[in-house]
């Protein structure tokens, strides 16, 4: 095994996720000054934009089933729409979410998170977006044809690549919105909610990536593609695995799938092509 295909199934996922927290935590600092209530969302885009540029390159570099390289022209096309679209839909939430965060936790607003330590704001923060985002993705795959019509574009690429994983219904941004909503109007820090939304997209794209990742026994605190690719499956009935970030939901209310590696899954929606 050469140094490139370690770091990519050991070490990738780590650091890279370390990287965008060192990136988010320094620009909060350094951008609170020039830039006041929208430091937040700055650095969080850098944070973001960095981890994934750097996920694309070894997803260029170390392919795991060449995903990207077997899209046509018009599906590469689509799916850059969706990167553009998507990442603004983020960004518009964050600032929305940070300022209801920010002026519900002022001084004198009465009891809010903004009392908490920032820790506890965050695991708070965390959670709670998590247990709603679970509740949201499985109503989408087993409780509303309506909500499956939307999610179903995510779902038609035949491949995990964090370029393709970007098609996103725009409705589904208000997710964001709806995980986030309690924590913000308690008062959560806009620190505290960028932490979080940094923790989702970063393990987001890192699952969604064309890379022969192997996380083992981690994937049960930050899950990766071994645990992603079987919710992308062809066959419904098999497609399980809806916690996007903490697979002990999965776990609490039985929805847990087998891991599995590149190529042993065959990806997409029965009928349909993106």
């Amino acid at each position: 095994m050469d140094a490139a295909t370690f770091y990519v199934r050991y070490l990738l996922a780590p650091t890279t996720l370390a990287a965008a927290f060192a990136i988010l935590v320094d620009l909060l600092a350094r951008l609170a000054g020039p830039l006041g209530g929208h430091a937040p969302t700055a650095a969080l885009i850098a944070a973001i934009a960095v981890s994934g540029a750097w996920i694309v390159l070894w997803e260029q570099i170390r392919p795991a089933e060449g995903v990207w390289a077997r899209r046509s022209p018009a599906q590469r096309r689509g799916d850059m729409r969706h990167v553009a679209l998507t990442s603004a839909g983020v960004v518009a939430c964050a600032r929305l979410l940070t300022w209801i965060g920010a002026r519900t936790g002022a001084p004198g607003s009465g009891m809010t998170l903004a009392a908490w330590p920032l820790a506890a704001q965050v695991v708070l923060t965390v959670v709670s977006a998590e247990l709603i985002t679970y509740l949201l993705h499985r109503a989408s795959h087993r409780a509303s044809p309506w909500l499956w019509r939307l999610h179903a574009i995510h779902h038609r690429p035949e491949g995990l690549s964090l370029r393709s994983g970007s098609r996103v219904h725009p409705f589904e941004n208000l997710y964001t919105i709806l995980a986030l909503a309690p924590a913000a109007a308690l008062g959560a820090a806009p620190t505290a909610i960028v932490v979080s939304l940094t923790f989702q997209l970063v393990v987001g794209a890192l699952q969604h990536a064309d890379l022969d990742i192997r996380l083992g026994v981690f994937n049960w605190i930050v899950p990766g593609p071994e645990m992603h690719r079987v919710h992308h499956h062809i066959d419904g009935a098999v497609a399980r695995n809806y916690a996007l970030n903490l697979p002990a939901l999965d776990l609490l209310f039985g929805t847990t799938a087998a891991c599995h590696g590149p190529g042993e899954v065959r990806m997409g929606v029965a009928g349909e092509r993106d």
